[in-house]
């Protein structure tokens, strides 16, 4: 794991989510936050850690009915939609399953 999808991680873990992953992506990536390339970066962390299988998220999170679970509606745009989902799928999986994470120092 390299150290900005550690970072993406923590971000996804924070209280300020949105704030935290915008002000990362323009600092590490491109100048102006691009809500389909985000979506990229949160789905190829989920997939390679195995915190979901790619079915169970077109299928279970994706579905129109279940978007209010993770604070998504149906005017979102379909990339922010998946942000929103991986962010979710991030935020409740144990920090165990993550390997090469490095915890916080003032954690340890």
């Amino acid at each position: 794991m390299n150290k900005t999808d550690i970072l993406i991680i923590r971000a996804c873990k924070s209280g300020s989510v949105e704030f935290r992953l915008k002000r990362l992506y323009e600092h590490t990536y491109y100048g102006e936050y691009n809500a389909a390339h985000m979506a990229r970066i949160l789905v190829k962390i989920v997939e390679t850690h195995e915190l979901k299988s790619l079915d169970k998220i077109l299928f279970e999170y994706l579905h129109p009915d279940k978007l209010w679970m993770f604070g998504a509606s149906r005017e979102d745009s379909f990339d922010e939609v998946v942000c929103k989902a991986c962010i979710s799928i991030i935020r409740l999986s144990p920090v165990s399953c993550l390997e090469g994470f490095i915890i916080p120092r003032k954690f340890r």
